[in-house]
């Protein structure tokens, strides 16, 4: 099990592991998954999708893309970026927000990493990325051009 985390069971590191109190880094949860702990899901899988009926007590956030090693280009970053910032808005207004990818390993890692760089923690790059392997695992953004990305943008 991660560090610091609440059990949903999936097929993937079965849980959501807290970076802070109020922002949590997750797997994809099935469907039948109580989520009554968290305001606000992000979904960030595209091969994972499921209606927001499903959880029709928390407000459902999306960005669906593929977890791939090639470049990250203008229009993503552009989105995540803004995706980030709505995340930091929902976290300033105490909201308690769960950012999911499939694994909960680099997509979710990734942008949880962005909301760390751009929020008033300021984290650089690499502090984002360490903070997010201490509290989730430390396999997580083994993607290399997520990596790259925060370690160059943010010093």
């Amino acid at each position: 099990m991660a560090r610091n985390s609440v059990d949903y069971p999936i097929n993937y590191p079965s849980e959501a592991s807290g970076i802070f109190e109020e922002l949590w880094v997750g797997s994809a949860p099935p469907i039948t998954a109580d989520l009554s702990n968290w305001d606000v899901l992000v979904l960030l899988a595209e091969e994972y999708q499921p209606a927001s009926r499903m959880w029709p007590e928390i407000e459902v956030m999306r960005y669906p893309f593929y977890d791939t090693e090639e470049p990250l280009d203008a229009d993503k970053i552009r989105n995540l970026s803004n995706m980030a910032d709505n995340i930091i808005e929902k976290l300033r207004d105490d909201k308690k927000v769960l950012i999911t990818c499939l694994a909960g390993m680099n997509r979710s890692a990734f942008l949880t990493c962005l909301v760390l760089c751009r929020s008033s923690h300021r984290f650089s790059g690499k502090r984002a990325i360490e903070k997010i392997r201490s509290q989730r695992l430390d396999e997580c953004l083994s993607n290399q051009e997520f990596c790259r990305y925060l370690i160059k943008t943010y010093r």
